[in-house]
């Protein structure tokens, strides 16, 4: 699997920091398949990098608008080349699993597209940001919101701490932990969004049971809460949280106004490995600095 490397930077600090994450979300998922990890864990890796790809993209795109770049419709067409072939490979997954076939495709797409694709096609895209004084931090996610808000906006869902859960999430979508790398780190994500009140209880048991097979102050973990918020939840999720607390190294929570309240008053009990945030690649990005 080709790493992320130096030579690889175009020159604009926030399209090579989203190109240095693209490699380890790609890489993190081909590791799960080949070590034959659950449905679950890789499902879950293949949906974070799919939204990850579909902000980037969008982000090179308004570049090129904005800086009138004249290969525009030929890198438009690679993005949508590349958005077919993983279509592809996502769906030979939902059929035949994390088999041998699709994880091969999978990495001769990332293997021959990706490295190709940053190294030529963005290099020049680099070089007439360069021209016409791209600010250094690059451009804003589109509407000025978070990388992490724009992949939920992306697919049609309000922003986490904005409106109700995404329309997938609250069709019932599957409560699935899944670790993902984010900073060379490790870090349990755990996607609390969407689910009603009977499926958000069980979801704060099976975390809590996976967490606690875990060693002493040894997880990373990203949790992200935007389930409607009832008693009775509010007082599970402390109690989760409490029982968690020995095996939680570093704890970074991006929720809803209503679940910020809550997660207040676990800060005001002493929880000082725990950080409120209000984008998820804040949150990341805090605790790959851990």
């Amino acid at each position: 699997m080709p790493t992320w490397t130096q030579k690889l930077a175009i020159g604009v600090p926030a399209i090579d920091k989203q190109h240095q994450q693209l490699f380890e979300r790609a890489d993190a998922l081909l590791l799960a398949m080949k070590e034959h990890r659950s449905a679950g864990e890789v499902r879950g890796l293949v949906g974070f990098l799919e939204e990850y790809c579909a902000h980037h993209f969008r982000s090179e795109e308004n570049l090129m608008r904005e800086r009138r770049f004249a290969g525009r419709q030929e890198h438009e067409e690679q993005h949508a080349l590349f958005n077919r072939r993983f279509r592809a490979i996502v769906d030979a997954f939902a059929v035949k699993g994390p088999s041998l076939g699709v994880t091969v495709d999978l990495q001769d797409l990332i293997t021959s597209w990706l490295v190709k694709h940053v190294s030529s096609v963005d290099v020049e895209l680099g070089r007439l940001a360069a021209r016409k004084g791209l600010p250094a931090d690059g451009p804003p996610p589109p509407g000025g919101r978070s990388e992490a808000d724009a992949a939920h906006v992306a697919r049609g869902a309000a922003p986490v701490g904005e409106g109700d859960p995404s329309p997938a999430a609250a069709a019932g979508r599957p409560f699935e932990p899944v670790f993902v790398s984010h900073g060379g780190k490790r870090i349990l994500r755990l996607d609390f969004g969407g689910l009603s009140r009977r499926e958000l209880l069980d979801a704060f048991d099976l975390a809590g049971s996976m967490i606690a097979e875990a060693g002493p102050a040894s997880l990373r973990i990203l949790t992200l809460l935007a389930s409607a918020v009832t008693e009775e939840s509010a007082g599970a999720f402390k109690r989760y949280a409490l029982r968690n607390r020995p095996h939680v190294f570093a704890s970074a929570i991006v929720a809803t106004p209503f679940w910020k309240i809550i997660v207040t008053d676990l800060l005001v009990r002493g929880r000082d490995d725990l950080m409120l945030f209000d984008h998820e690649l804040e949150a990341l990005d805090w605790l790959a600095s851990r």
